[in-house]
């Protein structure tokens, strides 16, 4: 099985095709509002006051994004709060990302004189590189240069039983074809990571699962609350789950069946093909987490659910999410959405679904 690609220097194949402008604010938004084909974050975390831990995690997730294969050059501006941290430098960030071998420029606000002559030399770069990418023309490649991350939405009593199933169907074709698998969340795998964790390639990796799930039960303690009594929450609760073991045990399905090769930090990438791979750490944000290694993202749709997460343009996606739920779904605003109960005839085979 064959996808089409735009190829990359370092060999890797992109779904989309971007221009991205880092870090987000307003200099990358109005170059993004000017240039068709641009794309920045939607976050406002600069790193300014945080730990250095939790700088090097923003660092790693904004080298990830520029290094990802959905994007074609990269803008990197030094008008950000985070920007004289050496983590955050935008010297290193631009570094790291051209080890891609892809173009990527500094956007020196200083060196330009004023906000607005440095928007007006971004917008200029920024249409060069769109012109540039432009010129790429998609090839095919085989499941060995994809990558892909699932997203919940909403989990009610479908989940574990159509949605859930068909995009674990999907992971485990993906990678016994060479392919990469992303499925994050830690909290909705409370109470299952024993099940997870007998799936791990090795003792060392079902080490991590296990001490994964005890970690963030232990930081939600810390707060005074026991992360089981907050989750499932109402809109679960109202789809029929009853605790947050039930609503687990349902999540698990959409890692599917192969062996579990590693857990990954918050917007670290794989190492090497042909993995299954859990990312520590919530919503949008467990997105960007996977996005430095995905190419593409799945979000799955419980019952009833209005638009849980929005598929929009986030960088690290392609191409936008596909919603996968059931009929009674409304407002999924995923670029393509399938009904998983309908797929599975009525209660068919998954694979039929997952296909």
């Amino acid at each position: 099985m064959n996808f089409l690609g735009y190829p990359r220097p370092d060999g890797s194949a992109g779904i989309r095709n971007h221009v991205l402008v880092i870090p987000w604010g307003f200099v990358a938004a109005k170059i993004c509002e000017l240039v068709d084909g641009t794309k920045t974050l939607l976050t406002a975390d600069s790193g300014s006051g945080r730990t250095s831990r939790d700088r090097e995690t923003i660092a790693r997730t904004l080298i990830g994004l520029g290094r990802n294969p959905n994007v074609a050059s990269v803008i990197v501006h030094t008008l950000s709060p985070g920007a004289g941290y050496p983590e955050l430098k935008p010297s290193r960030l631009v570094e790291e990302i051209a080890k891609s071998g892809k173009r990527v420029e500094i956007l020196d606000v200083a060196r330009e004189g004023s906000t607005l002559r440095a928007v007006e030399k971004g917008a200029q770069l920024a249409r060069e590189m769109v012109v540039e990418a432009s010129n790429i023309r998609r090839q095919p490649f085989d499941l060995s240069s994809l990558a892909v991350g699932v997203k919940c939405g909403h989990s009610d009593t479908t989940s574990g039983l159509a949605g859930n199933p068909v995009i674990g169907n999907l992971f485990d074709r993906i990678v016994a074809g060479g392919g990469t698998a992303f499925f994050g969340e830690t909290t909705e795998i409370i109470g299952a990571e024993h099940v997870l964790a007998k799936r791990a390639i090795n003792d060392e990796v079902s080490r991590q699962i296990l001490e994964a799930a005890d970690r963030i039960e232990a930081i939600a303690k810390s707060t005074g609350e026991d992360i089981r009594t907050v989750n499932p929450v109402p809109s679960n609760i109202a789809g029929g789950i009853s605790s947050l073991e039930e609503k687990s045990l349902g999540a698990i399905h959409k890692s599917g069946s192969s062996r579990i090769q590693g857990v990954l930090k918050y917007g670290e990438r794989p190492e090497g093909k042909c993995r299954k791979e859990l990312g520590s750490d919530d919503d949008t944000r467990r997105i960007y987490g996977q996005a430095p290694g995905t190419r593409g993202a799945f979000s799955f749709f419980g019952s009833g659910s209005t638009s849980s997460q929005d598929a929009g343009p986030v960088p690290g996606r392609a191409p936008g999410a596909v919603g996968i739920g059931t009929a009674g779904d409304v407002g999924c605003h995923g670029d393509v959405f399938v009904d998983a109960l309908s797929e599975q005839g009525g209660g068919g085979p998954v694979h039929r679904a997952g296909r």
